[in-house]
């Protein structure tokens, strides 16, 4: 089973445990995108009320990769230290299956308007993955009250 969803109506998934959202690398607008590095464009947009956290809790890589360690990059998430620089960072990921599944470990939402999410798959160098094809993620994302 494969993630693919361009566009979503939040006002189907919002409620009071949250809501899951699908992104594809392939499934946007942006001609740009790899499977290392997308950019997803939300329609419509959605306004968060309140406090809401997030966790990567499935990804596809489109191949296995190295055991070494893989860090998922967004830009809507509290940034963290990862050895000497800041960077925010949703997940780390050690294995090297291709079908990723993941207990939730809920980070901060820092933009209350969603639109643009971006991601990046970055080695412990920081250098974009050597990988082509589409990486799809499923997010959850969660209400203060819930995580």
């Amino acid at each position: 089973m494969h993630i693919r969803e361009m566009y979503v109506k939040f006002s189907s998934f919002v409620n009071m445990k949250g809501f899951y959202l699908n992104v594809s690398s392939i499934s946007s607008i942006y001609k740009s995108n790899t499977a290392a590095s997308f950019t997803f464009g939300l329609q419509p947009v959605e306004l968060l009320k309140g406090n809401w956290y997030v966790a990567l809790v499935e990804m596809f890589l489109p191949s296995a990769t190295s055991l070494k360690p893989k860090y998922v990059l967004t830009n809507f998430i509290e940034s963290s230290v990862v050895g000497e620089t800041r960077r925010q960072v949703l997940r780390v990921v050690y294995e090297k299956k291709r079908h990723l599944t993941f207990s939730p470990e809920y980070y901060r939402v820092t933009d209350k308007i969603l639109d643009t999410l971006e991601f990046e798959l970055i080695d412990s160098k920081g250098i974009l993955l050597d990988i082509a094809g589409e990486t799809q993620v499923r997010l959850h994302f969660a209400p203060w009250s819930v995580v």
